[in-house]
């Protein structure tokens, strides 16, 4: 049996930077654009629950080290639509899974871009559309160093329409 102190000695640490804004003092219908984006760096570090082999410190499970989000946004009258990039480096999936030979696994940097527009027909009825992995973003995970390959997955471009009513 094998058991684990719970990252003991792990240390964290990092800052995230925000910004938000509508661009109101535009002229006519390109008041209502505005924008959304941050910035996260997180650094951390903890003992590898495997004693030997290529990687010793890992940083805790599913933080990557820099994250960005940028998302342009439109909201007037009944129309309202967002396009959003979000991209993640590469992070720890777990320290030591089953038939990872004590390596951790990791997960390579990506990027998605997803998309949603939305119109207020009626105060009660109401159409969007939404667009999730619109670039068919692949996610490749490979145990302990980069040569070693585990699995690529693709997680399918979904598009969507959808009305609503209110009552």
């Amino acid at each position: 049996m094998t058991s684990y102190n719970n990252v003991a000695k792990g240390k964290v640490k990092g800052f995230e930077l925000a910004y938000q804004q509508f661009f109101d003092f535009l002229p006519g219908p390109f008041d209502g654009l505005g924008m959304q984006a941050n910035f996260t760096y997180v650094d951390s570090q903890a003992p590898s629950p495997a004693t030997s082999g290529p990687v010793t410190n890992v940083p805790l499970e599913l933080l990557s080290k820099y994250n960005y989000n940028i998302v342009g946004i439109y909201e007037k009258g009944g129309l309202s639509a967002r396009v959003a990039y979000n991209w993640r480096s590469k992070y720890v999936v777990t320290t030591a899974g089953n038939g990872t030979g004590s390596l951790p696994v990791f997960n390579k940097p990506f990027g998605q871009l997803d998309a949603s527009i939305s119109y207020n027909v009626t105060p009660q009825f109401a159409l969007a559309l939404d667009g999730t992995n619109l670039t068919n973003t692949r996610r490749a995970t490979y145990f302990g160093i980069d040569s070693r390959p585990r699995d690529v997955v693709v997680n399918d471009r979904r598009i969507s329409l959808t009305a609503r009513i209110t009552y």
